[in-house]
């Protein structure tokens, strides 16, 4: 399903990994808020500005 923005412009959906969407599957499921899920996402941007990014695990794309 494509989007129209307020620039009457088409954008084509987001495209998101297996793992992406069992992770929001199981958010929404757990009863999390989007708000909630936004203030998750800002306190670690602000905790890697603060103590450099402790937080972030380097993803390794593995193919068989």
């Amino acid at each position: 399903m494509m989007t129209a923005p307020i620039n009457g412009t088409v954008t084509p959906p987001a495209l998101y990994t297996v793992e992406q969407l069992e992770l929001i599957r199981r958010l929404r499921n757990s009863g999390i808020s989007r708000e909630d899920v936004a203030n998750a996402f800002d306190t670690f941007d602000r905790l890697d500005r603060e103590l450099g990014p402790v937080y972030n695990i380097p993803v390794t794309l593995v193919s068989y």
